[in-house]
């Protein structure tokens, strides 16, 4: 197997910077940049902060790595996601309930406990949404002595025309029963379950409003108790790193990750750009970027990202004209890991996805003779992320052969 040049597995990093393998002098070392905290989950499952210009190295619940977290800036549009005891929780509307913050296990911040009083007792908020986008709702949630909750979006105004809710048992991560969703997930978590949905487009009109409840369901379960936390409400149709909030609405910034001044590692006439991530987005506005190679430009660059019909897309531009294209119509992206390589040489330039070859164009083109610069996740304005995980980054000055191509794709 031929040599990269710049070899990326993340396993170092201070403040502002993220170090490579090869080359061994630092040269391949990459800078980070988010202003601001961003958190992440630990090697232990616990939640953790990053600080500012820290690259985040996040793992599966399970303890094993799951890669570099490059996500956009996101807002969490929940007030006080760390004390349900202050407005704007408030009981819910058919029922009454206790309401107390309480130490968290799972983060350096603060859960809930809700104690119901009646049938319906729970915790509610209400929250003005943007007209004409999707959103999407995650919490943690556990019971103690609680056996079974109801969570309701109810439509007084209707968020987006109809009603929504879901009977779970919150001792075993049973779904009973669901209205209105189409996207649910019950994820095992620190002895509870993380709870996520897409809840569809909002309605056209302003100030519609998103009315959040959490009720005890049944009569067995007054005055009995259950945990809640991490609460995040946020635009899109995916879920983002928790962040955390307290009398109003926070914004996490967008990780950037690039390396400048590297036209040494990279192959200035042919070349291979292989990556490994784990793929966690599904048909979000605007392009979703894997990685770019460019001179610094819009001009010249070998691109490769995601489409918002999730096509994958390879591109190489010169003097500002598209010399190369290669986009994988029948190819739709899913939720799942991917080992991708990009060859790119005048006359014969391929893709790779998981061991098989996807694509080749026999286009003969010129590159720019001063490609420079390597963003991880990122376009070539610094944004589109896409919120996925890098979990290995690598350049190669050569074309490499098919046989090399498929052994390094392949899961």
């Amino acid at each position: 197997m031929s040599k990269p040049s710049l070899a990326l597995i993340p396993t170092a990093y201070k403040a502002g910077k993220l170090y490579s393998v090869l080359p061994e002098n630092g040269s391949g070392d990459f800078d980070v940049s988010r202003n601001g905290t961003g958190t992440y989950i630990g090697e232990d499952g616990l939640i953790k902060t990053a600080l500012a210009n820290e690259p985040r190295f996040e793992y599966n619940f399970d303890g094993t790595f799951k890669g570099i977290l490059v996500e956009p800036a996101a807002t969490n549009l929940i007030i006080q996601s760390e004390d349900i005891s202050q407005e704007p929780w408030v009981n819910t509307v058919s029922g009454t309930s206790t309401r107390e913050r309480i130490s968290s296990n799972i983060h350096t911040g603060f859960l809930g406990r809700v104690t119901t009083l009646t049938v319906n007792g729970g915790i509610r908020q209400s929250i003005l949404v943007k007209s004409n986008t999707e959103h999407f709702l995650s919490f943690f949630i556990k019971g103690e002595t609680c056996s079974e909750v109801r969570i309701v979006q109810e439509n007084t105004p209707a968020y987006s025309g109809d009603f929504k809710n879901v009977f779970l048992n919150i001792l075993t991560g049973e779904i009973i029963s669901t209205i209105g969703l189409s996207s649910l997930s019950v994820i095992p978590y620190k002895g509870g379950f993380m709870v996520r949905f897409s809840l569809g487009v909002s309605r056209a009109e302003s100030g519609a409003s998103f009315n959040f409840e959490i009720r005890a369901s049944n009569q067995s379960d007054l005055g009995k108790t259950f945990i809640v936390g991490l609460f995040q409400f946020k635009e899109g149709s995916v879920a983002a790193s928790y962040i955390p909030t307290g009398a109003s609405q926070v914004t996490r910034p967008a990780d950037v990750i690039k390396r400048d001044n590297a036209q040494d590692l990279i192959g200035q006439t042919e070349g291979s750009v292989y990556m490994e991530l784990d793929y966690n987005t599904v048909k979000i506005g605007g392009d979703k970027w894997i990685t770019l190679i460019s001179d610094g430009t819009l001009n010249n660059g070998i691109w490769l990202y995601i489409s918002p019909s999730n096509t994958l897309t390879y591109v190489i531009r010169y003097n500002d004209v598209q010399a190369f294209s290669l986009q994988l119509s029948s190819y739709e992206f899913i939720l799942g890991k991917y080992k991708i390589l990009c060859i790119y040489k005048s006359g014969l330039s391929e893709l790779y996805v998981n061991g098989v070859k996807e694509g080749s164009r026999t286009s003969t083109f010129t590159l720019s003779s001063n490609l420079s610069r390597i963003g991880l996740g990122i376009s070539p304005f610094d944004g589109g992320q896409s919120g996925n995980h890098i979990k290995s980054f690598s350049t190669y000055k050569t074309a490499l052969t098919e046989s090399e191509a498929i052994a390094l794709t392949t899961l």
